[in-house]
């Protein structure tokens, strides 16, 4: 600011611009919190209900993790899908990550704990309705 203070154009607090600036500014960090909390209640569900949901995909946000958790709510579901069935719904959704396919059907088949029956019948479609 000392060296280059005529580059620099002060921003005045009641300017349409600004006020517009603003509002984007908190309306981007609302969404931003509110896809936080909503990501941490899916976590949340997947724990009680379909833990090997939780790790299949690096991000639990990203849009194949959400279009898989659509087609497949439960862990019974995920259970009957062979191999090929899943690598065709991740291209299907863009996954480009091929080498890493089969890793992820190798954890979703894996032995886990199963859920408690009467917490996975008590949250019937709250997986999909998170996704």
């Amino acid at each position: 600011m000392r060296t280059d203070r005529e580059s620099h154009r002060r921003l005045r607090p009641n300017l349409a611009l600004t006020q517009q600036l603003l509002a984007q500014v908190r309306l981007i960090e609302i969404l931003r919190r509110s896809i936080q909390r909503q990501s941490n209640q899916l976590r949340a569900v997947l724990f009680r209900t379909y833990p090997q949901a939780v790790g299949l995909f690096s991000d639990l946000t990203s849009q194949t993790t959400l279009e898989f958790l659509l087609a497949y709510p439960t862990a019974q579901d995920a259970q009957t899908l062979s191999r090929e069935a899943f690598e065709a719904i991740l291209r299907q959704h863009g996954y480009t990550r091929s080498n890493l396919i089969p890793l992820r059907y190798a954890r979703l088949v894996e032995p886990f704990p199963t859920a408690n029956p009467a917490v996975v019948q008590a949250d019937p479609g709250h997986v999909r309705a998170l996704a």
